[in-house]
């Protein structure tokens, strides 16, 4: 088990966090913190949500991502990176 680095480009849009934090949960991954920007004026809708995840089991966090890259509100290019403590 380790700890994770997760960013994804997501929808600014009420609700999103939830879902996200939702599959982690039923995956029996905590989240440890968060990070989520304001849209910039101009910008597209989609801003960077990062999370730092307590330790978790790698078996778990694949199907997590999985289930979280198949949300409509979650768009491609997120990125994982263990945490080495």
């Amino acid at each position: 088990p380790g700890r994770f680095y997760l960013r994804f480009r997501v929808d600014d849009r009420p609700g999103v966090l939830a879902e996200i934090a939702c599959i982690l949960g039923r995956h029996n991954i905590s989240i440890a913190s968060v990070i989520q920007h304001e849209t910039e004026e101009g910008a597209d809708n989609v801003v960077p949500l990062v999370i730092m995840t307590h330790k978790a089991a790698e078996g778990p966090m694949d199907g997590a991502l999985e289930a979280i890259g198949r949300l409509p509100v979650v768009h491609p290019e997120s990125v994982r990176m263990r945490v080495r403590d």
